[in-house]
């Protein structure tokens, strides 16, 4: 069976949309892991359940934004007028996006919604850990000129581990026993800006960072891995069809004629899908970009 791939340009449609600029100048392989991390900063809308710290939890008496936030991610509903203003500005990556690729954790403002629909900034943020469809809020700091450090706060990633032991586990670095050198927090966030990747250590643990580290190149890994994944699944697809393996459903050829499948993909429901298009049938389906 014939195949048309139509997904590379699929995915390049989706990225004009939101950056229609920035798709005309540079290639997909550049676009594509740094449009997934566009995503996974913006929050996706889908529907989530929240897990909240002893921190947070406490929190929300003071701060009734915290509530509104969870609500809106437990309906899928759109937590974007929470974060912050350079949210959408790609592949620029501020002190609060190093902590994304770093450390994986998104931070919301608490004010109210303005004449705008945007959150009043406030100097107290409510930082989060995201991963598929679960929510961990970690804890509510203050940021800016008063604590310009807490983009490295270490007590974020110990309220990562107490609440999503979990998720710990798997980046928890086994038989680590110390690390060569000791970091402060001005030193982490000197590394960091250089996209240097750092061990964390938490009450005599050592873990890998929790966002997937940052490459040389300010670019988040997990988005690269991603893109990368996405390429090879999408060739091994091909040569599955081509080689009649995977067969459409109702597809029959006209006389001396070979029969085509067109793949397709689509950004729904904050997944990535790729499908047949005669058939709707879906052949490959991504997590939540995260």
């Amino acid at each position: 069976m014939r195949v048309v791939d139509r997904c590379e340009a699929d995915i390049l449609a989706l990225i004009d949309i939101d950056w229609p600029s920035a798709s005309k100048s540079s290639t997909f392989a550049e676009l594509f892991p740094n449009w997934l991390t566009f995503k996974a900063r913006s929050i996706v809308r889908a529907r989530r359940a929240v897990v909240s710290s002893r921190r947070v939890k406490i929190a929300k008496k003071l701060y009734p934004a915290i509530g509104k936030i969870e609500a809106l991610l437990k309906k899928g509903g759109n937590v974007g007028p929470y974060l912050h203003n350079g949210i959408r500005e790609q592949p620029r990556f501020e002190a609060a996006d190093r902590l994304f690729l770093d450390w994986g954790m998104h931070h919301f403002h608490l004010g109210d919604i303005d004449a705008q629909g945007l959150a009043g900034r406030t100097r107290a943020v409510l930082f989060a850990y995201i991963e598929d469809l679960t929510v961990y809020m970690l804890d509510v700091k203050d940021h800016g000129s008063t604590n310009p450090l807490v983009w490295v706060d270490k007590d974020l990633v110990r309220a990562l581990v107490e609440t999503a032991p979990e998720i710990a586990e798997r980046y928890e670095l086994k038989n680590v026993v110390g690390l060569s050198q000791q970091y402060t927090d001005a030193d982490h966030s000197r590394l960091r800006k250089a996209d240097i990747n750092v061990i964390i250590e938490v009450d005599g643990k050592f873990y890998a960072p929790f966002g997937g580290g940052q490459s040389t190149a300010s670019t988040r890994i997990a988005s690269q891995r991603i893109a990368d994944q996405f390429s090879l699944s999408v060739a091994e697809l091909r040569g599955k069809f081509d080689r009649g393996e995977i067969q459409v459903p109702g597809k029959i050829a006209a006389p001396f004629t070979e029969p085509v499948a067109v793949l397709r993909a689509e950004f729904r429901d904050g997944k990535i899908r790729i499908f047949e298009e005669s058939s709707g049938e879906v052949c490959l389906l991504s997590n939540t970009i995260s």
